[in-house]
Protein backbone atom coordinates (compact mmCIF):
# COMPACT_ATOMS: atom_id res chain seq x y z
CA UNK A 1 0.00 0.00 0.00
CA UNK A 2 2.57 2.58 -1.29
CA UNK A 3 4.99 1.81 1.85
CA UNK A 4 1.92 2.95 4.30
CA UNK A 5 1.53 1.13 7.59
CA UNK A 6 -1.46 -1.24 7.64
CA UNK A 7 -2.95 -2.63 10.98
CA UNK A 8 -5.20 -4.96 11.07
CA UNK A 9 -7.49 -6.17 14.36
CA UNK A 10 -10.56 -7.94 15.12
CA UNK A 11 -13.79 -6.29 15.46
CA UNK A 12 -15.51 -6.15 18.88
CA UNK A 13 -19.06 -5.49 17.96
CA UNK A 14 -19.71 -7.07 14.32
CA UNK A 15 -19.28 -10.27 13.67
CA UNK A 16 -16.80 -11.54 10.76
CA UNK A 17 -15.35 -7.73 10.54
CA UNK A 18 -11.53 -6.80 10.74
CA UNK A 19 -10.85 -3.68 11.29
CA UNK A 20 -7.65 -1.67 9.60
CA UNK A 21 -5.84 1.33 10.21
CA UNK A 22 -3.46 2.68 7.14
CA UNK A 23 -0.55 4.82 8.51
CA UNK A 24 0.78 7.17 6.45
CA UNK A 25 3.89 8.78 6.27
CA UNK A 26 3.18 11.74 7.78
CA UNK A 27 1.22 10.29 10.35
CA UNK A 28 -2.49 10.52 9.28
CA UNK A 29 -4.65 7.75 9.99
CA UNK A 30 -7.34 6.42 7.39
CA UNK A 31 -9.65 3.82 8.79
CA UNK A 32 -11.11 0.70 6.97
CA UNK A 33 -13.61 -1.94 7.38
CA UNK A 34 -12.30 -5.69 6.24
CA UNK A 35 -15.35 -8.24 5.83
CA UNK A 36 -16.74 -11.29 4.30
CA UNK A 37 -19.09 -10.77 1.59
CA UNK A 38 -21.73 -13.38 2.22
CA UNK A 39 -23.00 -13.67 -1.09
CA UNK A 40 -19.61 -14.45 -2.75
CA UNK A 41 -17.41 -15.37 0.73
CA UNK A 42 -14.68 -13.47 -0.89
CA UNK A 43 -12.76 -11.10 1.68
CA UNK A 44 -14.19 -7.22 1.23
CA UNK A 45 -11.85 -3.76 2.38
CA UNK A 46 -13.36 -0.94 0.44
CA UNK A 47 -13.76 -1.73 -3.01
CA UNK A 48 -10.89 -4.10 -3.66
CA UNK A 49 -11.43 -7.59 -3.06
CA UNK A 50 -8.56 -10.37 -1.88
CA UNK A 51 -7.06 -12.29 -4.54
CA UNK A 52 -6.78 -15.66 -2.96
CA UNK A 53 -4.40 -16.99 -6.00
CA UNK A 54 -1.90 -13.86 -5.34
CA UNK A 55 -2.02 -14.11 -1.45
CA UNK A 56 -0.54 -16.14 1.12
CA UNK A 57 -0.01 -15.99 5.11
CA UNK A 58 2.77 -13.21 4.10
CA UNK A 59 1.25 -11.16 1.38
CA UNK A 60 -2.05 -10.30 0.60
CA UNK A 61 -3.14 -8.74 -2.68
CA UNK A 62 -6.07 -6.79 -3.34
CA UNK A 63 -7.62 -5.80 -6.60
CA UNK A 64 -10.46 -3.42 -7.70
CA UNK A 65 -12.89 -4.20 -10.66
CA UNK A 66 -10.93 -7.71 -11.38
CA UNK A 67 -7.70 -5.57 -12.25
CA UNK A 68 -5.15 -8.30 -11.44
CA UNK A 69 -2.62 -6.04 -13.43
CA UNK A 70 -2.03 -3.39 -10.25
CA UNK A 71 -2.52 -4.89 -7.06
CA UNK A 72 -2.36 -2.99 -3.66
CA UNK A 73 0.19 -5.51 -2.19
CA UNK A 74 -0.12 -5.90 2.19
CA UNK A 75 3.01 -7.94 3.55
CA UNK A 76 2.95 -9.13 6.98
CA UNK A 77 6.05 -7.23 8.93
CA UNK A 78 8.82 -9.32 10.36
CA UNK A 79 8.02 -9.57 14.06
CA UNK A 80 4.01 -9.67 14.74
CA UNK A 81 4.00 -6.95 17.42
CA UNK A 82 1.93 -7.32 20.68
CA UNK A 83 -1.97 -5.26 20.74
CA UNK A 84 -2.30 -3.01 23.69
CA UNK A 85 -3.28 -5.15 26.56
CA UNK A 86 -0.20 -7.23 26.44
CA UNK A 87 -1.08 -10.49 24.27
CA UNK A 88 0.37 -11.67 21.20
CA UNK A 89 -1.29 -10.09 18.36
CA UNK A 90 -3.57 -12.54 16.32
CA UNK A 91 -2.46 -14.69 13.15
CA UNK A 92 -5.33 -12.58 10.96
CA UNK A 93 -3.51 -12.76 7.72
CA UNK A 94 -3.73 -16.40 7.87
CA UNK A 95 -6.85 -16.72 8.32
CA UNK A 96 -7.75 -14.55 5.34
CA UNK A 97 -6.62 -16.84 2.25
Amino acid sequence: ALGHSMVVEAGIRSYGRLNVTMTRENGEEKPFSLRRDLGTGRWVCGNAVLDRWASNANRLAWVRNGNRRNPSIWLRASRVEENVEGRPGTDLPRSLV
